[in-house]
Formats: structure tokens, C-alpha cells, sequence
């Protein structure tokens, strides 16, 4: 059965021998991917392949591919239902998609790395890469349904995200030498070290465990009609209470204009900080550094009254008793995502800006910490002291008539609060740069590390405070 489903999958690319446009659709990408293999072999015999980061390279494109490009339906299981127990299907699929352009150039990547170690292993490492590309592509493309979609395009994004942030927060050689020893890069990565083969098999055991799990869980599964034509952002998000909230805070960033007001702000404080800094001829760690600090701090204190900006619409979290986790949950994690893209950016600016690249870490680490701190207290901050602000329609420089002095008093109380949660991580940061000892590289992980757990804790606990003052949420929001 599992040759059978593969010969299906070669029958499907010979029948369109009689469509000359659809021969030439068809043949781009595997001429394509043929030059690309030449090329890296090529570079190999040269001595200039970085082995590692052309390994890494196929793993995430082909990641790519399976969550952004045509979905294959010769390789969805649905389409065997009733024929086949899901054992022989995910054996054929996996088998059919090995026939496919990315295939080519994991075996010139395998080949080139062989080349480049100078070991007649090369062809081996070269199936160890072409089978994991093919699996990964597999299980994104596949597993990624329409519901689970953005859980797949949220853990590709985050295994991005550590894989640009290894290099900068450890070092360029000890995070290239952490990714040769990673499932990304261990299926040649072991050429060079042995020990290595084994992190690459389990990668294929795991992912063959895990495309036999989803073809299981395709065919038992059961359509469901689209009820959800026209809801914009809140037809593609996971029918679930945080996913809708998160929909329609990203709605909130997009349309209302305070929310416009306070990025705009937000973005401009770090400017409007260091250039007069920079004119006043201050240190160049103080201009360049600080408005990193700054920036992470703001972005976390900006949703510290997020609860009062749905004004009357809040109703609706209450009857639909919605747990406050879940609402804190999609309030903050939007602005997560934003925000430490942002964070990083500027973090790597500035340290870039000040010529000292060892800073990255701690820099990084600092940040980060600020970051979560201020997304946690603002979770917290906003259950249980909301105050009135003005309509979506009235000017941003409006406050409303019932607003009193504890708005100030609630905006400072934080900001220092957010400021005192991160200093376990911010002050030993600024005392070693003080002291001018040799940055720790540690200070990134820990940072983040520090941060995820504060942001948890925020939402755990606003939610709790939540769940006990909704109605009186609901009446702090509705003042004018």
C-alpha cells in the first residue's frame, strides 16, 4: 500500500506531460532546484560552504514551503479514508514526498557538506538531510489545518526567532557551534562530530512519530462546514477565548486611534531621549543604551488601561463569561509578539550604534526583562485599577470629564512598578557594565527566561483579579 500511494504521487507529475504550461509550471522548480545543488556543490569543492548554516537553511525552507506555499493534496491523508489504516499512508506520503525540488538540493547540501569535511560519508549525511526536510515539510504543510494554522505559523516564527537570536546572544562561534549540534544542522553536523548522528536520527524518529500521529488524526477527522465567512481577523484565529480577544486587540491596534496615539509615542520617546543626549555630548553608552531600555519599558507600561479602551463593549466578556487568563492571555500576547521583535531590533541598534558587540547579551537580556515586566504589571494593573479614558471617537488630547488624579497616580504607580519587577535582572546588568567587567552572555537567556516567567505570573494573576471585579471593570469602563 505505502509503494502504491508513492507510485501515485510520480503518476500525478507524469500526467501533465500533455499540458505544456502545466510541464513548465511543473519543471521551474526542479530546474531550479538542480542549479541551486550544483551551486552549493560547487562552493563546497571551493572551501567556502558555511556547512552549517546551508544545513539550517533547508530545514526552515522547507518549513516554509509547507506553511506558505500550495498546499499538496497528493500528500493529504483525507484523501485515503476508507482505503488504508493511517501506518501505510504515512509511510507512502512520506515516501511521495520525497519526490519534490527541496529533495534535490537537501542531497546537494548533504553532498556539499561530505565535500566540504572531506568525508566519503558526505552521501549519508545527504539522506539524513533529504528525509528530515521532507518530514518537516510534511508535518507543516499537513498538520497545519485551517484551525491549527496559526499554532504552526506561531511555533515556526518562534524556532526563527531562536535560531537569529543564538548567534547574537551566545556569540557568533558558540551559537553556530549550538546549531551544528541541533536537529537543524545534525544531520551533517555529525561529519564533524560523530556523537552528532544520534541528536539527527531521534530528529527523524521524532518527526516520523509525529506524521504518523496527524495522518491518524486526518483520517478520523470530520469536516465542518465554514460558518465563518465574513468575520475579517476572527475567521482565521482558533475558535477559542484568548484567540478572540487577541483578534480584536490586533483590531484595536490596526483601527483606533488611541491605540495610533500611544505607538506613535511609544516609538518616538527613544528618539526624542537620545538625541538630545547625543547633542548634550553625554557618554556614547548613554545615548545609544538607555533609549533601548526605554523603548521596553513604555511598550510594556502602554497596555497598563487596555480593559477601559473596550469601553461599553466589555459587556460581552461578562456574559460570555469569558476566564480572565484567557482575556489577559490574548490582551497581552499580541503586543508580545510586536513588541520583542521590535525590542530586539533596537537592542541590536544600539549595541551596533555603540561598537561594542559583546553588549548584545546583557543588552538583550535587560531589555527583554523590561519588557515582560511591564506586560505583566500592566496585565495586573488594569484588572484591578481601570480608569476612565476617552471614546474612540473623542480627541486623543480629551480626557474625560470623570477621570480623576488617580489616572496619574495609577500611570506612575506602573511604570515604577514595572521598573522595580525587572531590576533582579536590570541592576546586576548595570553594575557590570559599571564596573567595566567583562559582559556575561548568560544575561540573555536569563533575561528572557525571567521575563516569560514574570509575563505568566501577570496573567495568572490578573486574571484571577479579574475573574472576582468583572463588574466593576465594566463600570470603570463605561465612565465618560
Amino acid at each position: 500500500m505505502a509503494l502504491a500511494i508513492a507510485r501515485l504521487r510520480l503518476a500525478a507529475l507524469a500526467s501533465l506531460r500533455r499540458d505544456p504550461r502545466g510541464i513548465a509550471r511543473a519543471a521551474l522548480p526542479w530546474i531550479v532546484a538542480v542549479v541551486l545543488a550544483a551551486a552549493i556543490i560547487a562552493i563546497a569543492v571551493r572551501g567556502m560552504l558555511p556547512s552549517v548554516l546551508a544545513t539550517t537553511a533547508v530545514v526552515v525552507v522547507a518549513a516554509g514551503v509547507g506553511l506558505l506555499g500550495a498546499r499538496d493534496a497528493a500528500l493529504d491523508p483525507r484523501a485515503f479514508r476508507g482505503i488504508a489504516t493511517p501506518a501505510p499512508v504515512a509511510l507512502g506520503t512520506a515516501i511521495g514526498a520525497l519526490v519534490s525540488p527541496i529533495t534535490i538540493v537537501a542531497l546537494g547540501v548533504g553532498i556539499a557538506c561530505g565535500i566540504d569535511e572531506g568525508s566519503p560519508l558526505g552521501a549519508l549525511a545527504a539522506l539524513l538531510l533529504a528525509v528530515t526536510a521532507a518530514l518537516v515539510r510534511l508535518v507543516v504543510d499537513v498538520g497545519s489545518a485551517r484551525e491549527t494554522r496559526p499554532w504552526t505559523a506561531a511555533a515556526v516564527l518562534v524556532v526563527l526567532a531562536a535560531l537569529a537570536l543564538a548567534p547574537l546572544v551566545a556569540g557568533l562561534e558558540a551559537g553556530i557551534a549550538t546549531l551544528a549540534g541541533s536537529p537543524f544542522a545534525a544531520s551533517t553536523g555529525w561529519l564533524l562530530v560523530p556523537a552528532r548522528i544520534l541528536v539527527a536520527i531521534a530528529s527523524i524518529v521524532v518527526l516520523a512519530g509525529l506524521w504518523l500521529a496527524i495522518v491518524a488524526w486526518r483520517m478520523a477527522r470530520v469536516g465542518r462546514p465554514r460558518l465563518r465567512a465574513h468575520l475579517g481577523l476572527l475567521r482565521v484565529v482558533p475558535a477559542r477565548p484568548w484567540a478572540v480577544v487577541a483578534a480584536r486587540t490586533l483590531t484595536g491596534w490596526a483601527r483606533d486611534r488611541r491605540y495610533h496615539a500611544i505607538a506613535i509615542a511609544v516609538v518616538a520617546l527613544p528618539v526624542l531621549l537620545a538625541t538630545p543626549l547625543w547633542l548634550a555630548g553625554m557618554p556614547r553608552e548613554t545615548w545609544t543604551l538607555l533609549p533601548v531600555g526605554v523603548l521596553a519599558l513604555f511598550v510594556g507600561w502602554s497596555i497598563h488601561d487596555d480593559t477601559a479602551y473596550d469601553g461599553s463593549a466589555w459587556w460581552m466578556h461578562l456574559a460570555a463569561r469569558v476566564p480572565g487568563w484567557q482575556d489577559r492571555l490574548g490582551r497581552v500576547l499580541p503586543l508580545a509578539v510586536v513588541a520583542t521583535a521590535l525590542v530586539v531590533a533596537a537592542a541590536v541598534i544600539g549595541v551596533r550604534v555603540h561598537g561594542d558587540e559583546s553588549l548584545v547579551a546583557p543588552v538583550l537580556g535587560a531589555a527583554i526583562a523590561l519588557l515582560g515586566s511591564g506586560l505583566a504589571v500592566s496585565s495586573v494593573v488594569s484588572a484591578a485599577w481601570p480608569y476612565a479614558v476617552s471614546g474612540p471617537e473623542a480627541s486623543v488630547f480629551q480626557a474625560p470629564a470623570s477621570q480623576s488624579w488617580t489616572a496619574a497616580f495609577t500611570q506612575a504607580g506602573a511604570l515604577l512598578a514595572s521598573a522595580g519587577v525587572a531590576a533582579p535582572i536590570v541592576v546586576p546588568v548595570v553594575l557590570e557594565a559599571i564596573d567595566l567587567r567583562a559582559p556575561d552572555a548568560m544575561w540573555g537567556w536569563l533575561g528572557a527566561g525571567y521575563a516569560f516567567v514574570v509575563v505568566v505570573l501577570g496573567i495568572i494573576i490578573g486574571g484571577w483579579i479579574l475573574d472576582r471585579r468583572g463588574p466593576e471593570v465594566l463600570s470603570s469602563a463605561m465612565r465618560d
